[in-house]
């Protein structure tokens, strides 16, 4: 399927008549023309709300027919039937940027374009999408003048079995992969880090998640040496700063998918969606990951610290008191050696110190035994006078 866009020709009163652009009418007799939906453009009076970097560009009017166009004799007759579709509602359009590691000057990242929708219909499998959108290049230098390119169109059938993910091409970075076609659960689930809390609550909303486009971007202040360019507004290395692709008027255009066993292939009724803003991650170069080593050698010496601690606190708390008497005694008595062999001078003043309550103690009991020998003898003399 394609997205045509159409010229107005001329008017009377309601009726209107256009050119698709870009469409030849092929040769063939008999000529099918399925027309799924028609967008106009969003009106605030008619749908509400303001136009904001996620809101709709353009609204789509559901046609859901399918004409047949037969040439007999130079005759042609029309006849129409209408056909199953599949409306989305909920569309959510936004790019996230994965890091993809740095070299002397630059920084990368991977940008990942996604869709996030719910449909009117049950789908127990998605298969494929055909995803119409249109993309610039876009080049900042040190002012945050942008220089714009040229916008393209582009669609591309989205499948399961297709994997979206980074380069892994550079240093400090190792390949990341995903599948393209998720659920919205899924696909939170797979960018826990890159992705912020608001952000995951709004996608959870949602049923499903296309990953429909991957595009570099390039910071050429991120690298080894990409200060030195910062600094010089460029001229150490002649480029500009920043390098990346804007994606807008994103839209679905077909779903292929099996409900119930059935397998469906049908055309899609979907807003165009304005800019896919990029949710920011500025980290990844060379300064942020030796930050970031040097900040985890903090914690991890923090947390055993913690840990060391609280195990001494635990150890502490079972000690008796007269344990600790002898703790500390040891301590003392270790210190007095030490102190005795490394500063013998110190260890003579602590000799003169220590001694004489030592020798006062060692005299008292010296003198305690001597009175208790003369008890014992006199006891021992009465006792004999007594006998005879």
């Amino acid at each position: 399927m394609r997205d045509y866009a159409v010229t107005l020709l001329n008017s009377r009163g309601t009726l209107l008549k256009y050119k698709v652009e870009g469409f030849t009418v092929k040769e063939n007799a008999t000529r099918y023309y399925n027309i799924t939906a028609v967008h106009r453009r969003y009106d605030k009076l008619a749908d509400g709300g303001t136009i904001s970097g996620n809101q709709y560009k353009r609204i789509a009017v559901k046609f859901a027919q399918l004409w047949t166009a037969v040439t007999v004799n130079g005759t042609v007759t029309y006849s129409m039937e209408e056909v199953d579709v599949v409306e989305l509602t909920g569309l959510y359009y936004k790019s996230v940027r994965v890091k993809d590691g740095y070299n002397f000057v630059s920084k990368y990242s991977c940008d990942s374009h996604f869709i996030a929708f719910t449909t009117d219909v049950r789908i127990d499998k998605l298969l494929e999408a055909d995803v119409s959108f249109k993309y610039r290049s876009v080049d900042v230098g040190i002012y945050d003048h942008p220089d714009y390119g040229e916008w393209h169109s582009e669609t591309k059938t989205v499948k399961y079995k297709e994997q979206g993910g980074t380069s892994g091409n550079h240093w400090s970075n190792e390949k990341r992969t995903w599948d393209r076609i998720m659920s919205a659960k899924e696909y939170v689930d797979n960018f826990p880090s890159e992705l912020p809390d608001e952000l995951k609550s709004e996608i959870k909303k949602q049923q499903w998640v296309l990953s429909y486009y991957e595009t570099q971007y390039e910071s050429d202040t991120g690298g080894v040496f990409g200060w030195l360019n910062y600094v010089t507004g460029g001229a150490i290395f002649g480029r500009n700063l920043y390098h990346y692709t804007e994606v807008s008027d994103v839209t679905v255009l077909r779903l292929k998918f099996i409900t119930d066993g059935e397998v469906y292939n049908l055309g899609v009724v979907s807003n165009i969606g304005g800019t896919s803003d990029i949710v920011y991650d500025e980290g990844g170069g060379f300064w942020d990951d030796v930050k970031d080593k040097i900040n985890d050698v903090k914690d991890k010496i923090s947390s055993s610290l913690k840990d060391l601690l609280n195990k001494g606190k635990s150890i502490l708390g079972k000690v008796q008191w007269w344990q600790w008497l002898v703790i500390a005694l040891t301590v003392i008595i270790v210190a007095v050696v030490v102190i005795c062999v490394i500063f013998p001078a110190a260890g003579k003043l602590i000799n003169k110190l220590i001694t004489p309550p030592f020798k006062a103690i060692s005299n008292a009991v010296k003198k305690r035994k001597e009175e208790k020998a003369q008890r014992e003898a006199a006891n021992k003399k009465k006792q004999k006078g007594k006998k005879k």
